[in-house]
């Protein structure tokens, strides 16, 4: 699925990924008998609110499962921040 549209993709046969990663970030998207997707790169879905926040503002994304997905990332990365800060506050660095 496309992140904002909810488009349903298949990896292009020519991509030569040796595995479907869980996010990726395409130039290509390429209509024929299905809708494909290449010119592809895997990427780490936390990269992506990372790089481009204002492209993944949450409070403008339509409900799905990428929403959710990049819900749990971005608490984690808040907890993980937190954590970070505590330690080191308490440590001096």
């Amino acid at each position: 699925l496309t992140v904002k549209d909810n488009q349903v993709v298949v990896l292009h046969p020519s991509t030569s990924l040796d595995h479907q990663p869980q996010w990726i970030m395409y130039h290509e998207f390429v209509l024929t008998t299905q809708n494909f997707v290449r010119t592809i790169t895997g990427v780490q879905g936390s990269w992506l609110v990372d790089i481009a926040p204002h492209y993944f503002d949450l409070a403008h994304f339509p409900e799905c499962s990428a929403k959710r997905t990049l819900t749990l990332l971005l608490n984690q990365r808040k907890r993980s921040k937190k954590m970070t800060n505590a330690y080191n506050k308490s440590y001096g660095q």
